[in-house]
């Protein structure tokens, strides 16, 4: 085969290439220099990283090179993932080893980055160590947004399965040695499409790591909306005894958005001995507002013993429109026996600019 053929392939391979993504909504946001399509479809995932190690090693000079693919994403929640935020400059940077990696992403004003691509793309940054190298961070490029990068090279490895995604960042995850790039793969872990997926974060909450990587594996229990998320929580919440953790577990709770993550908060609110994370229930419970939490709060008012948490509970319901939240707090004014008590609701009341409010004021202070 004549080298100008050769050419002529690998121009329509990389044109094929970037057709199929811009159709996924992923790499056609791509730009910059050094960007290189190694996408051999004899070779699996891990070669293909091992090809751009070479190819590394062999053209560039430095430590540093990234590598990329697109994955689905779970469906019900894709906006989570996304870990280049805009700012004012509209720079990302991605630190390592004192240095770091610039990502660039710029908006049209005709782009929708909440379209609802069911893909993201996977970059890893890789450091050179010895003749092979590590992955030392991670981040998930959000859909519908484009994005430059210039300072080192990327190789796009083409876009593997389902199984071979979630098997190679698992391994890269048992390889890690430091808790920042455990809580990045955690991260991307949580968003692919894998029946793995929520056991893995199951496992990593359970297991014997650090707080700081357990809360982020609840988190995404929470927060991926897996349909099994829900039955994994309950079994860390049922056998939790840590502040920091039930706190997590709460909040996991609440982004489920679901009667079931309701129920739970409701039993936390009413079981745990740690005040702090009885407030925080009370309060998710005070943004739900449904008939049962109203309920709870109440009941936390009238019986607990604690005033902290019977303060926390009047503030929760005061959050709730004024229809719901007037009625309640004048009645608290009225029958509650406790003064505490009674002055904390008419402080909320007075907030409140409702004809009601002015008569109980009117009532309580003419009389």
């Amino acid at each position: 085969m004549t080298k100008a053929l050769k050419t002529i392939i690998k121009i329509f391979l990389t044109i094929i290439f970037l057709i199929s993504n811009m159709i996924s909504g992923t790499a056609s946001g791509l730009e910059g220099k050094n960007i290189i399509l190694l996408d051999d479809a004899s070779l699996n995932l891990e070669q293909r990283v091992n090809r751009a190690e070479k190819s590394f090693s062999g053209k560039f000079k430095g430590n540093y090179f990234l590598t990329g693919y697109n994955f689905t994403t779970r469906g019900k929640n894709i906006s989570f993932g996304t870990f280049i935020s805009s700012s004012d400059s509209r720079t990302s940077k991605i630190s390592h080893d004192g240095d770091s990696l610039q990502i660039y992403h710029y908006m049209d004003a005709d782009e929708n980055h909440d379209s609802g691509y069911k893909k993201r793309m996977v970059i890893f940054l890789h450091k050179m160590d010895g003749r092979k190298s590590k992955v030392v961070n991670a981040v998930v490029l959000k859909g519908g947004v484009k994005y430059r990068i210039d300072d080192i090279p990327l190789y796009l490895i083409g876009d593997p399965d389902s199984n071979e995604s979630f098997t190679y960042v698992k391994k890269l995850f048992r390889l890690s040695s430091t808790e920042k790039i455990k809580k990045r793969l955690i991260s991307v872990m949580a968003i692919h499409d894998h029946k793995g997926a929520s056991k893995f974060l199951y496992e990593t909450a359970s297991g014997d790591h650090g707080v700081k990587l357990r809360k982020t594996a609840i988190f995404w229990l929470g927060a991926s909306s897996a349909d099994d998320g829900f039955s994994y929580l309950k079994k860390l919440s049922d056998k939790a005894t840590e502040k920091k953790i039930i706190k997590s577990l709460i909040f996991a709770f609440h982004n489920l958005n679901s009667k079931e993550g309701n129920r739970e908060l409701i039993k936390i609110a009413k079981g745990t001995s740690h005040p702090s994370a009885r407030k925080d229930a009370i309060f998710w419970l005070g943004q739900r507002a449904s008939k049962e939490c109203i309920s709870t709060l109440k009941n936390v008012i009238d019986n607990d013993k604690n005033t902290d948490i019977k303060n926390s509970a009047i503030f929760a319901l005061s959050q709730l429109d004024d229809d719901r939240s007037i009625p309640i707090l004048i009645d608290i004014v009225k029958n509650n026996k406790n003064p505490r008590i009674k002055k904390k609701a008419m402080f909320w009341l007075g907030q409140k600019d409702d004809k009601r409010v002015i008569d109980l004021f009117e009532s309580i202070l003419l009389k």
